[in-house]
């Protein structure tokens, strides 16, 4: 274990190979020279927080100065900025760079006490936490359509701390650190740009069309079957945790830290784990329940807040938000463009009786035939297609541009569907065949 190296934010971004400084007349050269200047003793740097994009900033503004944080090397990889926060204080997440390549991660991190110092309960949950990742994540190796852990280890690191006298001492601490493959967009490397979750797509957006929603959501159920047929239950699944890269479609899940792995589908969990707008009626009861059942419920209140943009249940208090929870009430907004199947696949996955809610798998063939069912609308074997003048179909595509850029990647789809029914698609008539041809 080695002592970590302080190191400048540019370290971050991939560097060209330089060639060797030339001496200067007194012997020294310039590597010697920075390398001097960095082990000056290191002031306190504030952080870079987060921008509402979600990417990171290249520079602080401190004291009227653009500064640039420093960055600490841990084992092979280069410590970014801190990243959100965690379900415990006790444990930090960082952005890192491997060395020598443009590959980043996620690397969770915490302190480890010494033996003669009395452990509190955000500790042991902390440790909990990350030990129980590592372990999911192993089990999960290669699996698609999850974000991979790329190992746990343990390192020290120097700290400048503040004693209860106000005197500053720097001490040597070890830490335990787990990397997982980087699932935040940020401004260090293009391969990540078009990286997000699904929370803040929802923020942007307002709401999905139904024929978007349905298939990112169908993304996501295959890898939750992947996982139960595994017996791993995620406990967390929440639009947060769902990452969507843009440019290529892909979905991915993350964050496995309050997972599970159970023997059977017999066994009972006891513990309420999971985010509050998110969690299951039978984990709130606080008697023993059954896991899958409430990852189910989860990707109601996911497909749910996809299409209208707000959750299935919702409240000022927590104790209002588990009372309406518990009763299972919600109300299905009427002016949405919602197909029926849809909407009632909804409803099955927010019933209050766990064993009356879908498996995964079950969910899979019904999201299958939910979007057969929509493309077969277009291609309706009773529907006659007149030949189009492109001129004309030209000028409508004019027309309801604003239709193409009022929605996300399907909307295309939509619009085609609308110029079928409105020129396209009529029902066998000469006289309908000639009017519409007589409108070119």
């Amino acid at each position: 274990m080695s002592t970590p190296e302080m190191l400048t934010v540019q370290a971050l971004r991939p560097q060209p190979v330089k060639e060797r400084p030339r001496r200067l007349h007194n012997g020294s050269d310039s590597v010697t020279s920075q390398k001097r200047t960095g082990n000056r003793k290191r002031k306190h740097v504030e952080q870079p927080l987060l921008q509402p994009s979600g990417t990171v900033s290249d520079a602080l503004i401190t004291r009227d100065k653009i500064r640039q944080p420093t960055v600490t090397r841990v084992g092979d990889y280069y410590l970014g900025p801190e990243l959100g926060k965690t379900p415990v204080k006790s444990v930090r997440q960082y952005l890192a760079r491997k060395l020598g390549s443009d590959d980043f991660f996620i690397m969770k991190m915490m302190t480890l006490k010494e033996v003669q110092e009395p452990n509190n309960v955000d500790y042991v949950q902390g440790k909990e936490l990350l030990l129980t990742e590592h372990s999911i994540l192993s089990l999960l190796k290669d699996e698609e359509g999850v974000f991979q852990g790329r190992g746990l280890f343990k390192t020290t690191m120097e700290e400048t701390i503040t004693t209860g006298e106000s005197e500053t001492v720097t001490k040597q601490f070890t830490k335990i650190c787990l990397v997982i493959d980087c699932f935040v967009s940020h401004d260090f490397s293009p391969k990540y740009k078009d990286i997000t979750n699904l929370h803040e797509l929802v923020l942007k957006e307002k709401t999905f069309k139904e024929s978007y929603a349905i298939r990112i959501f169908y993304k996501v159920v295959k890898i939750v079957e992947r996982i139960h047929k595994l017996n791993i239950v995620h406990r967390d699944l929440k639009l947060g945790t769902m990452i969507l890269n843009k440019a290529t479609g892909e979905v991915k899940l993350a964050n496995f830290c309050l997972s599970v792995h159970q023997t059977s589908d017999n066994d009972r969990l006891r513990d309420q784990r999971g985010s509050p707008s998110y969690i299951s009626p039978d984990v709130i009861v606080g008697k023993p329940y059954a896991g899958k059942p409430s990852d189910m419920w989860a990707l109601g209140v996911s497909l749910y807040a996809m299409l209208y943009g707000k959750y299935p249940f919702h409240a000022s208090s927590p104790s209002d938000l588990f009372r309406k929870i518990k009763t299972g009430q919600f109300e299905i907004p009427v002016d949405f463009n919602v197909s029926y199947k849809t909407v009632e696949l909804i409803k099955s996955l927010l019933v209050l009786n766990p064993l009356e809610r879908p498996t995964a798998s079950k969910v899979v063939k019904t999201v299958e035939s939910i979007i057969c069912a929509e493309e077969s609308l277009m291609h309706d074997s009773d529907l006659q297609v007149v030949p189009i003048d492109y001129h004309v179909l030209g000028n409508i595509e004019n027309t309801f541009s604003i239709l193409q850029n009022d929605v996300s990647a399907f909307a295309i789809l939509d619009f085609e569907a609308f110029v079928a029914k409105t020129i396209g698609s009529v029902r066998s008539s000469d006289k309908n065949a000639t009017l519409m041809q007589n409108q070119n």
